[in-house]
C-alpha cells in the first residue's frame, strides 16, 4: 500500500538472534515509514520498549535476564512475522487486527489499516 513496502518486507526477513538485532530491524522500519503510516507509530513505541528492555538485560536488572531476552526475541519474531505476512498479502492473526469498533476511529489513526491518504 506504500511505495516502500518492499523495503519493509526486506527488513523483516531476517531472524533476530539478539535484542540488538531486534533494535536494528525496528530502526530500519522506523527510518522507512512515513508519518502517515500507522505502523511507524506502533513501531516507535515498540522500539522504545525494546531499547529499555535491552538496557535492563545488559545491566542484569531482571531476575532472569536470559529469559527476558528470549521472551523479547519471541515477541519480536511474532511482530516481524505479522508484518511479513501482511506485506506478502497473507492473512494475519486476529491479534494483529483492531478488536473493537473504537479501535478504528479517526482519533486512533495508528490503529487504522495501513493505507495512504
Amino acid at each position: 500500500m506504500f511505495p516502500y513496502d518492499p523495503t519493509l518486507l526486506a527488513a523483516v526477513q531476517s531472524s533476530p538472534q539478539t535484542i540488538s538485532d531486534v533494535v536494528q530491524i525496528l530502526e530500519a522500519i522506523a527510518s522507512t515509514c512515513t508519518d502517515g503510516d500507522g505502523l511507524k507509530w506502533f513501531n516507535w513505541l515498540y522500539l522504545q520498549v525494546t531499547q529499555a528492555v535491552e538496557t535492563r538485560v545488559n545491566t542484569n536488572r531482571f531476575g532472569d535476564s536470559s529469559w527476558i531476552a528470549a521472551l523479547d526475541l519471541q515477541f519480536a519474531s511474532f511482530y516481524f512475522a505479522a508484518i511479513n505476512s501482511s506485506l506478502s498479502g497473507n492473512s494475519t492473526p486476529d491479534a494483529g487486527r483492531p478488536s473493537s469498533p473504537s479501535a478504528t476511529s479517526p482519533q486512533l489513526p495508528a490503529f487504522n489499516s495501513r493505507s495512504q491518504e
